[in-house]
């Protein structure tokens, strides 16, 4: 009974930290989530259920092959699932990724405490970096813990948000899925659908294979299972705030910020305070991910590798949070739609469990 008891406590530490993982900056924002979605209007309804597929098979072909492989980290899987040549150049790319999500998510915590209370952008982005440092720096368990205890309460805080924002909309007349401003970072709503989700699992396959590795693949296909369904109620929550909002609140930086500040002061205080966990979660991840990469083959300290990755993407976020968001994670988006196309092929040839 202790050991199924452990297995389910593995299996929502897996989902949540995928949830962790994937709700970062961007997406507790609302900037990702009307770029992609919420400009297309009722194409964007259909754009979030094919994410939602996507975000499944995705996140089951890491964890599960993580899990088979017992992988250690993103090269290890890499290595074991990809030709060498394309496992070296996938993996130094997408360290230089997880730098610039870290950044981002640096920046966006800056531009929350900076709308919202009114603070030096650079005071919230340093304090961000210094809990990124904190959490980072501990074992898998405290990162998984982290997000055990953090994802459950921005989940019911993007919940409560859009449950209520949806509920003034409706009772007051003025919902409606308009679409069309501002520009999308895609030309239509099914590409927005396909590499969203791409490079959100792209980001999230460094710190997942590490934890997947740790996992039975029973495990991993459940907390993969549990993680895109969580993810995808969120992704509608948010788009539905937007859409409730009206075009307008798109002029904002953090337009669910704005939203939750209309429903109640002590409200957007703690939206606040969710979307700030949402990038604490996403950074540690992320910095942890890198940190465990790096140390593999070296006997670099796993603390000195988290600070200098923390201090190397605290100058990326000098370029601001919009800016970062609207050019990378397109950019990323793209890159990842090719190598997941390229890598499930490659699995499914190698007959490994896709």
């Amino acid at each position: 009974m202790h050991r199924e008891h452990r297995g389910k406590l593995m299996v929502a530490q897996v989902a949540f930290t995928m949830v962790g993982t994937v709700i970062g900056a961007g997406f507790a924002s609302g900037q990702e989530i009307l770029r992609f979605f919420v400009v297309f209007g009722h194409g964007g309804v259909l754009g979030l259920l094919l994410c939602g597929v996507m975000f499944m098979a995705l996140s089951r072909a890491i964890l599960v092959n993580a899990a088979r492989l017992q992988t250690g980290s993103h090269r290890d899987l890499l290595a074991k699932t990809t030709p060498a040549v394309v496992a070296h150049a996938l993996d130094a790319l997408l360290v230089l990724f997880l730098l610039v999500s870290t950044a981002i998510m640096l920046a966006g915590a800056g531009a929350v405490i900076e709308q919202h209370l009114r603070l030096n952008f650079w005071l919230g982005t340093l304090l961000m970096a210094v809990a990124v440092v904190a959490t980072a720096a501990q074992a898998s368990t405290g990162v998984l813990r982290l997000n055990l205890v953090l994802a459950p309460l921005f989940v019911l805080a993007f919940v409560a948000l859009g449950y209520l924002s949806l509920a003034q909309a409706v009772e007051s007349g003025t919902w409606s899925l308009w679409m069309g401003r501002p520009a999308s970072y895609t030309p239509n709503w099914w590409v927005a659908a396909l590499i969203y989700p791409s490079y959100n699992m792209f980001l999230s396959i460094s710190g997942l294979s590490s934890i997947g590795g740790t996992l039975s693949p029973a495990q991993a296909h459940k907390g993969a299972w549990f993680g895109s369904i969580a993810v995808s109620v969120l992704l509608v929550c948010v788009a539905f705030v937007i859409w409730a909002a009206g075009p307008d609140v798109a002029n904002l930086p953090i337009p669910t910020l704005a939203v939750a500040d209309l429903v109640h002061p002590w409200f957007g205080f703690g939206y606040l305070l969710a979307i700030l966990a949402a990038m604490l979660t996403t950074a540690s991840v992320n910095v942890y991910g890198m940190a465990r990469r790096l140390a593999e083959g070296n006997n670099y300290n796993h603390l000195s590798l988290v600070l200098l990755i923390v201090l190397g993407a605290l100058p990326l976020s000098r370029l601001g949070f919009v800016q970062v968001v609207g050019t990378a994670y397109p950019a990323i988006g793209y890159g990842s739609l090719v190598f997941f196309f390229y890598w499930l092929l490659s699995l499914r040839r190698g007959k490994m469990p896709a």
